[in-house]
């Protein structure tokens, strides 16, 4: 809608009378009957709806007789609904005013004692206006209800801030809006969003009147004489957004093609008495239908009806609504400033209804935040710089704040600034905390899950949350829950990359990690944590001395992004050291964002580690020793042990620190010359990728 501007479980006392006696207790499968509790426990209407049924398709039968108060009618509902638990001895329908004439239940009379009106307008239940019905035989399963009413369908208003709803007299007509809960003037229902239903509607008329209202339209009946309307809606609706438009207009019927050439057809309606030139404004309005669906389906998904249309007539009434495929103006400046809003409820309020009305953000905030994105039509709205703007210039000690838009207690406030404003604001918001390719998602798929049904703002916090892989229940607390202005999140892009880049890097070498934050966001960016997982780095290098702000648990690494100023930039760097072993494995180093509002621009490096083409020093373990003993005219020997793989050596013999002329080989003979000396051998040792070394070995006893 666009405007100008304790759950409680409740089971009536009702008794089954059958010739002045009381029935007994319904016996089918052992089970007692119970009356059926007359909410539907809804937070802002708890005295609206029914509990204890489902109803699947609502059949209207209205015959209108033109009046100066918007007409009177005669009229009969049948309604098909199921029992969703217990079987029922009583179950209450809403209806304020009319005349019930009978009730039958499964083709059996209703007795006038089963057939109680309830019209609280004070008491312990006010806003309390119901048939309640109490069948000679209770109900279970499938079951179906026809009432037969008649009388002059009323106005109402005054329970919900600007909400004049119901039975609306126009100039020539009457129009029948009913959000959030006037249906209940025209028909018996189930008076809640969450019990959706199909509808056939059928209203038969003088003459000279047209009749507007959901789903597609039979045939245009021909004139001469009265003349029934019959409009199908086959695709489930809530009740606050069924259409009865009665009067005199101009009827454009026509083929709206859609995304990928999809043709629905367009039954759109302007009073018959406006000027040319609001005529014009209506006319220039349905020729964007087109335009305005495919702009929407871009990033809301396939539009959700069989059909589309218009509907211009002055009513009054001061706002727009959009009743289901065919959307209501009351004046022709509204129609041209609210058209996307009102189309964007197909989707959000129409296609997906609200649960509970405390709900009515989810709705309310798309219907605002779409057409801000679809702009002026290319689907490039700024958004951000829309809702940002609007919240950077709202202060904090500003009252609007103070409704929250999960957190209403009185119908009043049901279409205030935290519905529309605020709720769009949330939308916004959590697309920075959650990043665009899960926002789009989730806003497409909350259609393709849940189309055809009433779901509560609790699910669409819960698909975010499975989207987005975040935990989101501190920014939906701030955003929906609290009583004050909440934080606008701020955004980074993280990037890690390495020194040497990825690539092979040498066993035994260093690598050196740099993280960047920029801040892409609106404010100052404060509270950011980055985590790398090192896991894949850790088992094969070792990491040296971190710097401020980082840390290490395990193979996390954990870095505290210092508040950064708008547009501005953080970096840290930490260095690993290459295990000498590691040739043959690789480095896997992934960073990510833990807190919200971070985009990964480029978050992962890899090395593969090559064998170092540096030479190594030749370990301690590589040694040279003599064996023989050491007497003239035998022969000693050298020995090496723990040498590298493939290593070469040469030798040289010394006699006391006198190098032995000649002796150059593994082996020597002792000589005479030497005798009283002691003999040692040096050995100088050559390996592929070592830096060649010298051994010397121990000294032999003196040689006898």
């Amino acid at each position: 809608m666009a405007r100008l501007r304790s759950t409680r479980s409740l089971l009536v006392a009702g008794a089954l009378v059958a010739a002045g006696l009381v029935a007994p207790a319904y016996a089918g499968d052992g089970v007692d009957a119970i009356d059926g509790p007359l909410t539907s426990g809804d937070s802002l209407f708890p005295n609206q709806g029914n509990g204890g049924y489902d109803v699947s398709h609502y059949d209207l039968d209205f015959d209108w007789t033109p009046s100066p108060t918007g007409g009177t009618i005669d009229a009969t509902t049948t309604i098909e609904a199921t029992t969703t638990g217990e079987p029922l001895s009583s179950f209450g329908l809403d209806l304020e005013g009319l005349t019930v004439g009978s009730v039958t239940v499964d083709g059996i009379s209703v007795p006038p004692a089963g057939i109680e009106r309830i019209n609280q307008a004070d008491g312990p239940f006010p806003g309390q206006r119901k048939l309640r019905v109490t069948p000679t035989v209770p109900v279970e399963g499938d079951f179906t209800v026809v009432v037969h009413y008649s009388g002059d369908p009323t106005e109402r208003g005054g329970e919900t801030a600007g909400s004049d709803e119901g039975w609306i007299t126009t100039s020539d007509g009457a129009t029948f809006m009913n959000q959030p809960i006037g249906s209940m003037t025209g028909f018996p229902n189930n008076n809640t969003p969450s019990d959706k239903a199909t509808y056939t509607i059928s209203v038969t008329v003088p003459d000279t009147y047209e009749v507007a209202s959901n789903g597609e339209l039979s045939a245009i009946p021909p004139t001469g004489g009265p003349r029934t309307w019959v409009w199908n809606q086959t695709r489930p609706m809530a009740s606050e957004l069924v259409l009865i438009s009665i009067g005199q207009y101009d009827v454009k019927e026509d083929t709206v093609t859609l995304s990928g050439g999809r043709e629905i057809p367009e039954w759109s309606f302007v009073d018959s008495a406006m000027t040319q030139p609001q005529k014009a404004t209506f006319e220039s309005q349905r020729q964007r239908l087109s335009a305005v669906l495919t702009g929407l389906e871009a990033f809301l998904g396939p539009y959700p009806g069989q059909s589309t249309g218009i509907v211009l007539d002055p009513t009054g009434v001061g706002y727009a609504l959009e009743t289901q495929d065919r959307p209501t103006w009351s004046t022709p400046n509204f129609i041209s400033s609210s058209f996307v809003h009102e189309l964007a409820h197909q989707w959000y309020g129409d296609a997906v209804a609200p649960q509970d009305w405390n709900g009515i953000w989810v709705n309310e905030g798309m219907a605002t935040w779409a057409p801000v994105r679809y702009g002026t039509g290319n689907g490039n709205g700024n958004t951000e710089s829309e809702f940002f703007g609007e919240w950077s210039s709202t202060s904090s000690g500003n009252n609007l704040w103070k409704t929250p838009p999960s957190g209403m207690t009185d119908p009043d406030q049901l279409f205030g600034w935290q519905s529309y404003d605020r709720g769009a604001m949330t939308y916004e918001a959590l697309r920075a905390a959650i990043g665009d390719p899960a926002f789009f998602q989730l806003i497409k798929q909350w259609q393709t899950d849940f189309g055809g049904q009433s779901k509560r703002w609790t699910d669409l916090i819960d698909l975010a949350e499975e989207l987005s892989g975040k935990d989101l229940t501190a920014f939906f607390k701030d955003w929906i829950y609290d009583a004050d202005k909440p934080a606008w999140p701020g955004k980074l892009n993280l990037a890690l990359a390495a020194a040497p880049g990825a690539g092979p890097v040498e066993a035994g070498s260093s690598v050196s990690y740099t993280l960047t934050a920029k801040n892409t966001g609106r404010v100052p960016l404060t509270g950011a944590v980055v985590e790398v997982d090192l896991s894949h780095v850790l088992d094969h290098a070792t990491i040296g001395a971190l710097p401020a702000g980082v840390s290490l648990t395990g193979t996390t690494l954990t870095w505290t992004v210092p508040t950064t100023a708008l547009a501005g930039v953080a970096t840290t760097s930490f260095p690993v050291t290459v295990l000498p072993t590691a040739a043959g494995t690789a480095l896997a180093a992934t960073a990510s964002v833990k807190t919200l509002g971070g985009t990964c621009v480029a978050c992962a490096v890899t090395h593969t580690v090559v064998p170092s083409t540096a030479p190594s020093a030749i370990g301690a373990a590589c040694q040279v020793r003599i064996t023989g003993k050491a007497r003239v005219g035998r022969t000693l020997r050298a020995a090496t042990t723990g040498c590298p793989p493939g290593a070469a050596f040469t030798y040289r013999w010394f006699a006391g620190s006198k190098a032995l002329k000649g002796a150059h080989g593994a082996a020597y003979k002792v000589k005479r010359s030497t005798k009283g000396k002691r003999i040692r051998v040096r050995v100088t040792v050559s390996a592929p990728g070592y830096v060649p070394a010298e051994r010397v070995s121990p000294r032999t006893r003196k040689v006898r």
